[in-house]
């Protein structure tokens, strides 16, 4: 499965508008974004693709983003969530609390995503951690975009 993985993109229409056209013609999976949308509005220019995120610490009203992302069938997780992919487990959250951190960052085969990865070492994390990860490149480093191919189990 493609996975795209963003944040921080801080209502920069041009820079979302890009990573979303991006993500759609790699036909991906599942995008998750690791908060810091903003404002509201900006949250329809994801309408079409996979969106599963969280909450940053720069995002404004809560209750709105909530609506918006259910207005496009997204899902908006709150301050954290997690999953699996191909036996490799995924959490997911801003960067903002230290409790999360310290209890999840060194469990054996977990990615950790937050606003504070960086995301070519993300990359490169993920393709020691799971040979059947391609290493990928960053589309759009100021909005923090990455898309990595994560196979079926068993090939």
């Amino acid at each position: 499965m493609l996975i795209g993985i963003c944040s921080d993109s801080h209502d920069h229409i041009e820079n979302i508008k890009t990573a979303a056209a991006y993500f759609k013609t790699r036909h991906i999976g599942r995008l998750i974004h690791a908060g810091d949308y903003c404002s509201p509005f900006t949250i329809p220019l994801f309408e079409g693709l996979p969106l599963h995120g969280v909450f940053g610490n720069n995002d404004g009203d809560k209750f709105l983003l909530m609506k918006k992302f259910d207005d496009i069938d997204a899902t908006l997780h709150g301050d954290f969530f997690s999953f699996t992919e191909d036996g490799l487990r995924f959490a997911v959250y801003h960067g903002t609390y230290e409790e999360i951190t310290r209890t999840w960052k060194n469990q054996e085969r977990m990615m950790w995503l937050s606003a504070a990865t960086r995301m070519r070492r993300a990359s490169k994390q993920l393709a020691r951690q799971s040979p059947s990860i391609q290493e990928a490149s960053t589309v759009l480093p100021e909005m923090r975009c990455l898309p990595f191919l994560i196979p079926p189990a068993g090939k």
